[in-house]
């Protein structure tokens, strides 16, 4: 079965599995043609497991779930107990929507248990992340494009509500700044981010655009797809910009105000002067907890394997990046990746060389090294790796323990 796989990481925080994380590997069925396949009768695993050792970042098979078609994206409830699997699909039960479905994650093996599935208002979904209450779910879909709001009730499981704001083409992602009030939408297609103001607490139209600006609009052939937040000061904001084939690879730094409206303070390229822009796309990004590094990657659509993660060192006053480190990502089109929560792995996710790779994480300095392991080589991993999302391990609320 050709697939494309989502990676998603957590860890579960129990005395057995310290030096054990666990990986979450969506699939994309590329041998189904998800525009025109009603994916109600999809029942495949879509989900498979992995244990990612800590001390050498080997992966060990653990499992498999069946999640739906096309497993485009894994989001983490914030107390680590719940997943939300994305199926990237077009046709469900004869509607033209895409789904949701939710699992309760064990604490102990990582393994995940069936809550429900709900429709997402338009097709496609690419994208979710659960606001910081936990208590909504926002699903970008990238056709026709939108942002759907979704409920999640105290058992994790998923509500429809009475929202789903459309937005235009290439609606990449949907992300609530730290105090869960302001919502940003990378709408790729039309060199934007979209700006909202978050009222939580009802299910009618908790999302608005933002009445201090809609919008801010990015230099043309930008092609914003994924956004992150300083992890230290909420004023600052970061865009992995995918562009088109002949626009630069860049990575856009940000101010945040306080009334949640953005402003461009700094594009720099994330890539090397020495290596041509053309058919270069930058895809994920990730940020160190401590706030000091940016990792970005680097998928390159030609045939020469210039594929990479950028590394990039954050200024502690102004926030600016500059690039130190592209490391290559040791495959072929590194759609996502993500850093483990102890910030010592970092997993790639290569679309189109059929797999995932952990690198090192130099706590001290930033820097890439790679393990040399990969997913593939435990003879579990089924053609090709596309997506990587960080998962939080379960709070020491619900255990008991200190992680």
């Amino acid at each position: 079965m050709a697939s494309l796989l989502l990676l998603a990481l957590v860890t579960a925080a129990s005395a057995d599995s310290i030096g054990k994380r666990f990986a979450y590997v969506g699939l994309y069925n590329t041998s189904t043609d998800a525009a025109t396949f009603d994916s109600a009768g999809y029942a495949e695993p879509s989900v498979l497991i992995f244990a990612v050792d800590e001390a050498t970042g080997a992966f060990t098979p653990h499992g498999a779930v069946a999640a739906g078609l096309n497993a485009s994206w894994i989001a983490t409830h914030p107390s680590g107990r719940f997943v939300y699997v994305a199926s990237e699909v077009a046709l469900y039960k004869g509607k033209a929507v895409g789904t949701i479905a939710s699992f309760a994650v064990n604490a102990q093996d990582g393994t995940l248990k069936f809550i429900n599935r709900v429709e997402t208002a338009n097709p496609s979904p690419v994208f979710a992340q659960v606001d910081p209450s936990g208590s909504y779910l926002l699903v970008a879909t990238y056709v026709p494009g939108a942002v759907d709001v979704l409920a999640v009730t105290k058992d994790g499981a998923l509500e429809r509500t009475e929202q789903a704001v459309m937005q235009g083409p290439g609606t990449h992602c949907a992300v609530f700044d730290p105090s869960g009030k302001h919502v940003l939408s990378a709408v790729l297609g039309e060199d934007r981010v979209a700006q909202y103001v978050f009222s939580a607490g009802g299910r009618l139209a908790p999302l608005t655009p933002n009445p201090a600006g809609g919008s801010v609009a990015l230099e043309k052939g930008t092609g914003p797809r994924h956004i992150a937040w300083h992890p230290l000061r909420s004023d600052r904001v970061y865009v992995a910009d995918e562009g088109g084939s002949d626009t630069p690879s860049r990575l856009t730094v940000c101010e945040f105000s306080k009334e949640g409206t953005l402003k461009v303070l700094q594009t720099v390229s994330t890539i090397d002067a020495d290596v041509s822009q053309i058919k270069m796309y930058p895809a994920e990004i990730a940020i160190s907890d401590d706030g000091r590094f940016a990792y970005v990657s680097n998928r390159d659509a030609s045939t020469q394997r210039r594929d990479s993660v950028a590394v990039f060192s954050l200024d502690p006053a102004s926030g600016n990046a500059t690039l130190f480190q592209t490391v290559s990502t040791q495959g072929w089109y590194p759609r996502s990746m993500t850093l483990d929560w102890r910030q010592r792995t970092l997993l790639v996710a290569n679309q189109k060389s059929n797999d995932v790779v952990s690198f090192k994480v130099d706590s001290e300095t930033g820097l890439l090294t790679p393990t040399g392991h990969h997913a593939s080589s435990s003879g579990a991993l089924p053609d090709a790796a596309g997506f990587v999302a960080f998962m939080k391990p379960a709070t020491t609320d619900e255990l008991g323990l200190t992680v």
